[in-house]
């Protein structure tokens, strides 16, 4: 099972981190202008530590099975701001370089520890479509390589907690929705109380304490947090430099994801840089920064299952075996559909595919379900496989469904793979044509066994 290290997302309140009412100073009427110098071409260094735990809950049947979670992760990259609107989330860039990325997952006894890529670790940050997006403009990223970086508390989007105004100790004002959720990793907060608080300012250093709770959601699922932060806001380098928070997550089980009642820690220093070797302009000077909607697709390698995909992130991974595998798609919090995908075995020397079999193939797989065929026919993807597609209609407890299977298949190695998307045929405009997408970047080679992938699984780690 995939899991997102920002969905577990949820923090252990720790003894010391936060201010209690009575340990505020007496108010000052002295005001403070609390701006971010930013300005594009800026570096820092930022070091950021996730600890969780708590429980994630999965539906087995009818039944709903408990088990526990744990998750130690730590990542530190340079960061140059490209765009540095300090009042606008959609307004912001950067391009970062990761020196260290790493975690540890543990669910009940398995262990996950994904890594980063080496060729992978330029990283840029930018809001595509109206959500914060990690993306690598070296290639694309594979889905445990997305939940590793992508961590709660985006360094991108802090200083937009700093007030618009000036303020005086004890002074609050409060983050705005859409700030919110992309700082805690989520599609979007219905409802909130959270505050911002200037509890303290000494030598030139400003405390803010942030307390509150939201009800929000992600993925078509709903989800209730309450948080607690604070950030240190240095007054001569017109920058955050610390960042701490502590939240508590009640997630509801959804189509993608697991149902979560966890807590969690994170710790976030930001250092000014002078220069990054790894960001500078002759190092980048044959990177295109620009937030390429084709870059943020994901990579889907399956070596024991001879076949490699590339998808667009509203499709989920839900159920991954060795030679198959189950996306689900969600599209503005909605189930839009499932596709399930298996590799077939070879076919004879000397044989091929052919449209009749396949078509009765498709009529015999859904039985008393199957009202007629819409579209039938025969062609190649991108990478020159042949692909035979039938579209079908019928119903399933009254419901209109539409199918559309697919079969990919290489005429020279005789390597197949079935595609079987199932959804109501009324989301057929929400489908598009993301099938055909799919389907475009399919790669086919010859199954690697476990045992043998081993040892290049180790050198690359």
């Amino acid at each position: 099972m995939r899991l997102r290290l920002m969905c577990s997302l949820a923090v252990l309140s720790t003894t010391g981190l936060f201010c209690r009412a009575g340990d505020l100073p007496e108010p000052s009427a002295e005001k403070y202008t609390l701006h971010c110098g930013a300005q594009p071409g800026r570096l820092t260094r930022v070091k950021a530590e996730l600890e969780v735990g708590g429980d994630i809950r999965v539906l087995n049947g009818a039944k709903t099975v408990t088990a526990p979670l744990s998750v130690q992760g730590s990542v530190q990259y340079d960061e140059k701001l490209i765009e540095a609107d300090p009042k606008a989330l959609t307004d912001r860039r950067s391009i970062r370089f990761y020196t260290a990325a790493q975690a540890s997952i543990r669910i009940n006894k398995d262990l996950l520890q994904p890594t980063l890529r080496p060729e992978r670790a330029l990283i840029g940050a930018a809001v595509l479509a109206g959500q914060p997006t990690l993306y690598s403009p070296r290639g694309l990223l594979a889905g445990d390589e997305l939940d590793l970086i992508e961590l709660p508390g985006n360094s991108l989007f802090l200083e937009l907690l700093l007030p618009a105004d000036e303020v005086k100790i004890a002074d609050t004002w409060h983050p705005s929705d859409n700030l919110l959720a992309a700082l805690l990793g989520i599609d979007a907060v219905s409802k909130q109380t959270v505050e911002c608080t200037l509890s303290e300012v000494q030598h030139d250093q400003a405390i803010v304490n942030i307390n509150g709770a939201l009800d929000g959601a992600i993925q078509g699922v709903t989800t209730t947090i309450e948080l607690k932060a604070k950030y240190r806001f240095d007054m001569k380098l017109k920058q955050i430099t610390s960042y701490v928070m502590a939240v508590r997550e009640k997630r509801s089980i959804g189509h993608v994801g697991p149902g979560l009642d966890v807590t969690a820690k994170l710790r976030i220093q930001i250092d000014p840089l002078e220069t990054s070797e790894k960001l500078s302009d002759q190092a980048l000077a044959d990177v295109k920064l620009e937030p390429r909607p084709e870059l943020t697709r994901i990579e889907f390698d399956s070596t024991t299952g001879g076949f490699k995909l590339e998808h667009e992130r509203r499709w989920h991974p839900t159920d991954v075996q060795p030679a198959a595998l189950v996306l689900r798609m969600i599209d503005r919090g909605e189930l839009v559909a499932q596709c399930n995908v298996t590799s077939l075995a070879k076919l004879p020397e000397g044989k091929q595919d052919n449209l009749a079999d396949f078509r009765l193939d498709v009529q015999h797989a859904l039985g008393q379900s199957f009202v007629t065929f819409g579209d039938v026919g025969a062609g190649t993807n991108s990478r020159g496989f042949q692909v035979l597609h039938a579209y079908a209609e019928g119903k399933v407890q009254d419901l209109d469904i539409t199918w559309r299977y697919y079969l990919v298949s290489d005429k020279k190695t005789g390597r197949r793979m079935a595609f079987a998307f199932t959804l109501e045929k009324d989301l057929l405009d929400r489908l598009g044509n993301a099938d055909q997408e799919l389907l475009d970047h399919v790669a086919l080679f010859e199954p690697v066994e476990k045992a043998a992938a081993k040892p290049a699984e180790a050198k690359r780690k």
